[in-house]
This record gives C-alpha cells, sequence and structure tokens, in this order.
C-alpha cells in the first residue's frame, strides 16, 4: 500500500456551541491512494479527543498524526487497508 502527505486531507471544522457560545474544532482526515480520486477513492476518519483544539494548527498537526498511525495500523478499529 502506498499513501504519502498528497493523499492525506485534514478538514478541521470550527463551529459556535448554540448551548454555550463558545467555538468548538472538529477535526478528521481523508486518506486515499496516491493517484486516486479522493472524493470518490478515499475513506474519512474523525478524529475522537476528549477535549476541543485550542486552535486549528493543532487540529491540522493531530489530524496528520492520526492519518499517520491509521496508514502504520496502529488506531484499533480502523483501517486503510482496503483502499
Amino acid at each position: 500500500m502506498r499513501f504519502t502527505r498528497s493523499s492525506t486531507r485534514a478538514a478541521i471544522r470550527t463551529r459556535r456551541q448554540a448551548a454555550t457560545g463558545t467555538r468548538v474544532t472538529d477535526a478528521s482526515v481523508r486518506i486515499c491512494r496516491v493517484g486516486a480520486n479522493p472524493a470518490a477513492d478515499g475513506r474519512v476518519f474523525r478524529l475522537q479527543y476528549l477535549f476541543p483544539f485550542d486552535d486549528m494548527g493543532k487540529a491540522r498537526i493531530a489530524c496528520m498524526a492520526h492519518a499517520e498511525q491509521l496508514i502504520d495500523g496502529r488506531v484499533d478499529g480502523q483501517s486503510v487497508s482496503d483502499l
């Protein structure tokens, strides 16, 4: 299997919680094979975290670290082996 940074995209979204008005940053990563169409052939993996990210930079760093762990097969219950 061959994946590179170009086949991994971070998606970061900041929104306000209606009840408290505080900002929350959600993060996910889309992974696909090199040369494949990310929209059609990729898969999105949402980051599970206990606390919201402080800013978008930290969320992006966490996305790329999570993508590396997924590709290396170190995340229980999530795999990219069938891509």
